[in-house]
């Protein structure tokens, strides 16, 4: 074992994301816009996995967990927008 830690983001989001895919600008999530590119380095990056979550719970919508792909709900603090999210499968937070 070289010590070296790998995740293989197309293995663990084979599942398509909780909020249909969609960002709240109406356009395809951040990992679907070029797929051509994603094909060639192998998959989505950690950005594109992040931003697509952000965008689906800054539309008060549920995500795929980045952790565990269970369920992330929005997050909301004293005012009307999320503030992050929290997943129901492993209560990891974003934001």
């Amino acid at each position: 074992m070289n010590g070296t830690l790998s995740f293989d983001f197309d293995t663990a989001y084979a599942r398509p994301p909780l909020s249909g895919g969609r960002s709240r600008r109406g356009g395809e999530a951040s990992g679907a816009r070029c797929p051509e590119a994603q094909r060639q380095r192998g998959g989505r990056t950690l950005d594109e996995v992040l931003v697509g979550a952000w965008e689906g719970l800054l539309a008060h919508h549920p995500v795929t967990c980045p952790v565990c792909s269970s369920a992330m709900e929005p997050r909301y603090g004293s005012g009307p927008g999320p503030v992050g999210g929290r997943c129901k499968g492993c209560a990891s937070t974003l934001g």
